[in-house]
């Protein structure tokens, strides 16, 4: 069913409240075809990972590497010719036989795993209480004859929104009962995959909340349940952003003398805002830092682990496509804040516009209206240039990494 009409002075149609609530169902349904299917294909055997070791982590040294080129002496040199000069120097050169220690053999730092404290854990069940929430709440159309009403001729979206939230429910609940070990190697990692559908049903929501406000909706016990609705969706997104990213466990790079990055440990307001760098900045700003003060890199971002996952990619393609496949999620990241950002530059202008209308002519736009497009145009300014910092940030995480394998 398409509608005529999907927005007017008092927020969306009847019509269009019908489409946008079911929205966001369809990309659950999506997301419950693609996790069964990574379980399923996937060749894990479902252990927990183990902190890494020095024989299997390369930014940890070990004194187990053979040395090359002297492979005989005496009559058993012979064998050796089996083994063309070009094999002995690639093998010679190869980085996976390098070594990351100092000028004295020491190691230059180790990694270990961070697993979630009293507080992640307290954030998680949380998560999942508000869940159980929002399932009690998507049931309750079907038990009253004005929401009923609301929604005719839409029953398929009330199935889907009770469908998508106990789906989220029941991957909230594989959460908490990992949340001390982490989830194994078997499943993807369910924080990203839940806090995705987490912000679009906050901009579903958001939107139907932009009708009860705007006084669009005269009905008492459809406008509370659109609040309720809002008000659980906003909680459930805030308590996911300021859990530590991941349900994996944390990698963090430990070198003696320095203090470690927390970008590893941080949620996602900390990264989007740049709030978990605040402890050295507030530091340097009262004293200047000194060379054993300054943060060391992420594990990932040393160039041995970089150069190292690049030779891991086929030899036999070209260097565009190895360089694809080995930072494809970072292009998708910047793909995703990218289209956000270009998408929220108009919003301004926009309002902007309609307050122009209002001012010129009040009977035209209400008030209301009018005070929902000035704080859209600060809301909508905040999110694109935070969004547009993020984009640009790992644009140039990439650039570095990339240049590292030229070399």
């Amino acid at each position: 069913m398409s509608c005529e009409q999907y927005w007017t002075d008092k927020g969306f149609t009847d019509c269009a409240r019908g489409e946008v609530f079911g929205f966001t169902s369809l990309f659950a349904v999506g997301s419950l075809i693609w996790t069964l299917h990574y379980v399923f294909t996937s060749k894990s055997t479902g252990s927990i990972k183990l902190p890494p070791s020095g024989e299997s982590e390369p930014l940890l040294a070990t004194n187990s590497q053979p040395q090359l080129g002297f492979d005989s002496i005496g009559g058993e040199s012979n064998n050796s010719n089996s083994h063309s000069t070009d094999s002995v120097s690639h093998s010679h050169f190869d980085i996976k036989h390098a070594k990351l220690v100092d000028d004295h053999g020491k190691s230059l730092g180790h990694t270990k795993l961070v697993y979630r404290d009293f507080s992640e854990k307290t954030k998680v069940a949380l998560e999942a209480f508000l869940l159980i929430l929002q399932v009690v709440l998507s049931i309750a159309p079907f038990f009253s004859e004005e929401l009923s009403d609301e929604f005719s001729g839409y029953s398929i979206a009330l199935v889907l929104n009770f469908a998508s939230w106990f789906y989220l429910l029941a991957v909230s609940t594989l959460r908490v009962f990992s949340a001390s070990t982490g989830l194994s190697d078997k499943f993807p990692d369910l924080w990203y995959h839940s806090f995705t559908l987490y912000l679009l049903n906050l901009t579903t929501s958001s939107c139907l909340f932009l009708s009860v406000l705007l006084g669009g909706i005269q009905s008492y016990t459809v406008s509370l349940f659109y609040k309720i609705n809002f008000a659980l969706t906003f909680l459930i997104f805030l308590v996911s952003g300021l859990q530590k990213l991941g349900d994996k466990p944390a990698l963090l790079y430990v070198l003696e003398g320095s203090p470690s990055g927390l970008a590893s440990v941080s949620n996602f307001f900390q990264i989007i805002s740049y709030s978990y760098i605040d402890p050295m900045i507030f530091k340097a700003h009262k004293t200047p830092l000194k060379y054993e003060e300054i943060w060391t890199l992420e594990a990932n971002d040393h160039s041995y682990p970089v150069v190292l996952d690049f030779h891991k990619k086929p030899a036999n393609v070209r260097i565009t496509r190895r360089l694809l496949d080995q930072f494809k999620w970072d292009f998708a990241a910047q793909f995703g804040f990218s289209v956000i950002s270009s998408s929220l530059v108009f919003v301004p202008t926009i309002c902007l516009k309609k307050i122009l209308e209002f001012i010129e002519n009040p009977d035209l736009i209400s008030i209301r209206s009018a005070w929902l497009y000035a704080f859209l145009m600060f809301a909508s300014g905040v999110i694109s240039a935070s969004f547009r910092g993020r984009c640009l940030f790992i644009g140039r995480r990439v650039s570095v990494h990339t240049s590292r394998n030229k070399r």
